[in-house]
């Protein structure tokens, strides 16, 4: 295990609105790189601190480091397409967004413009509605793979001078989506300035992150990772978006990465489809006052509880000798793995069913992803599901195909120990 201290920095100042008022909430040690899989074994594997700061100023909890963003992304194992339950999510989104834009182009076409648009997987099924659609992405993989489906798509981070690049991105979009993208950058401020001046007064603007809420009350603190520099609440949110000219109309909670928020805003509200949804929440983040540390003091309580049950837990498992597999190896791994201070000698090995992970290294421990086709050839009686926000996904299929599996293991958002029973 090595410290990384040469590629970083500490961060200074709040990256929202650049205060040096920053106050620590939690620190989970140190942790290697979420999604950085390796294809050959490093002796001295690198290890980085995970801490949250929160700005006294603002509100906004943001990651206490600054790494760079073309190291973490430019070979980014995520695809949108991994799993039933996304992309049925992604569908759905998809029909809503299209009902919701009612007003087209003066073409008569939505014209959707989506960045960090990943493998294309929502573009696509916004273009089998007869949307023009056009995708921005830096992960050259996922922009290949798009590409193949018939998304065109930009391969390059989102900035003024991609916008200036590109002049086909200055096009008069109906739809801007950015999906789990804010929360990835330490670019905030420049990525809403390039959203603003692509937006006219009809273009209507989706926002997508995991719910700093929800983060809090669910103890979701494997959402906690390198990539997540930003951990956005409606009250830390709201300031930055007037201040480029954007105004929020509604917003939408739901279960997606544990819990999540979708806002929509716009530069002009008057006559849109909005409702009391955005004061509502607003006013339970003052309830629950989402600014006082004291949450993290119980946040951090909750975890110390957590680590407790999955210890015990495990440890009897292979004291009776079950063979355990860690299903999944998703960017939140390396945060509930060493956060929870788990070991390799727990589990037997580890599998994904994302192609693009299998026969890579495991963060940190130099062991090898297998395909989940693997525990038909070792049939164990026990899966321990890192991947917990695909659940239904997962235990659907260990339920109908692996009838060897007798209990799944679910640490969050509540522990849970599902004991299959086969007799019926």
């Amino acid at each position: 295990m090595g410290l990384n201290i040469s590629t970083i920095k500490s961060r200074k100042k709040c990256l929202l609105c650049n205060s040096d008022y920053l106050e620590v909430v939690v620190d989970l040690g140190i942790t290697p790189l979420a999604n950085k899989l390796v294809n050959e074994t490093i002796e001295n594997s690198l290890f980085y601190p995970l801490q949250l700061v929160m700005c006294r100023n603002c509100g906004h909890v943001q990651l206490g480091l600054i790494l760079d963003t073309n190291f973490v992304f430019s070979d980014y194992p995520y695809r949108s397409n991994t799993g039933t339950t996304s992309m049925i999510r992604l569908e759905e989104l998809s029909l809503d967004l299209v009902k919701l834009n009612i007003n087209k182009s003066n073409s008569g076409v939505l014209k959707v413009f989506e960045i960090g648009s990943n493998d294309g997987s929502l573009l696509n099924y916004f273009k089998k509605l007869g949307c023009v659609v056009l995708g921005i992405d830096p992960a050259f993989e996922a922009v290949v793979e798009a590409r193949s489906i018939g998304i065109e798509t930009i391969h390059s981070f989102f900035s003024l001078e991609t916008i200036e690049s590109y002049p086909h991105v200055t096009d008069e979009w109906d739809l801007i989506i950015i999906n789990n993208v804010l929360a990835h950058t330490n670019n905030v401020s420049e990525i809403l300035e390039g959203i603003s001046t692509l937006m006219s007064d009809k273009t209507k603007l989706v926002i997508e992150f995991s719910y700093l809420v929800d983060v809090l009350e669910r103890n979701l603190f494997d959402t906690i990772y390198h990539e997540h520099v930003s951990y956005f609440s409606l009250t830390s949110l709201v300031p930055i978006l007037k201040r480029f000219g954007l105004k929020i109309f509604k917003v939408e909670r739901f279960d997606a990465h544990g819990g999540s928020l979708r806002v929509f805003a716009a530069k002009k509200i008057n006559g849109l489809d909005s409702d009391n949804s955005f004061i509502e929440l607003l006013k339970y983040e003052e309830d629950i006052d989402i600014l006082s540390t004291s949450n993290w003091k119980t946040f951090e309580k909750m975890i110390q509880d957590l680590r407790f049950k999955i210890s015990d837990t495990l440890f009897s498992l292979k004291q009776n000798n079950s063979k355990v597999v860690g299903y999944g190896v998703p960017a939140k791994f390396s945060t509930m793995f060493y956060g929870l201070g788990l070991s390799s000698e727990l589990f037997d090995y580890f599998v994904d069913d994302n192609q693009n992970k299998v026969g890579k290294l495991v963060p940190g421990l130099n062991i090898e992803v297998k395909s989940v086709m693997t525990l038909f050839d070792t049939q164990p009686e026990c899966i321990f599901v890192f991947c917990w926000n695909y659940i239904n996904d997962v235990k659907d299929f260990i339920s109908k195909e692996c009838v060897f599996v007798k209990t799944i293991i679910v640490p969050l958002p509540s522990f849970e120990i599902i004991e299959i029973n086969r007799s019926q």
